[in-house]
């Protein structure tokens, strides 16, 4: 059986928006041959993203902002984001902080879901 490989293409959504989404899809040649990212419209987004966006789900349903990945040594995907409270109802009236960065995760393809 051969290996189906589909992509993900990662987007931080700005400062307004504090927001990260991510499409999956493939890599197809474009008219000068560069390859081009198709997004498979037959992956449901788990949770919809920005409208601006058509078929984006947002990442960990949008308390993630600014993911960073990288490869290791075993071939893996791994990620990690910034979970920002903006000055929120959470944040102590006394510290001096404004979130915190997730614990490293392996990002995987499984079932049909990212």
């Amino acid at each position: 059986l051969g290996r189906v490989v589909k992509y993900a293409l990662k987007l931080s959504l700005g400062a307004e928006q504090h927001q990260d989404v991510f499409l999956v899809g493939d890599l197809v040649g474009g008219g000068d041959g560069a390859p081009v990212f198709e997004p498979d419209a037959s992956v449901p987004p788990r949770c919809a993203g920005s409208a601006d966006i058509p078929g984006a789900t947002l990442l960990d349903c949008g308390g993630a902002y600014a993911s960073k990945s990288f490869g290791d040594h075993k071939g893996r995907r791994i990620s990690f984001s910034w979970l920002a409270d903006y000055g929120g109802p959470k944040t102590p009236e006394l510290l001096d902080y404004n979130g915190t960065l997730t614990l490293p995760r392996v990002v995987s393809w499984k079932g049909g879901s990212l």
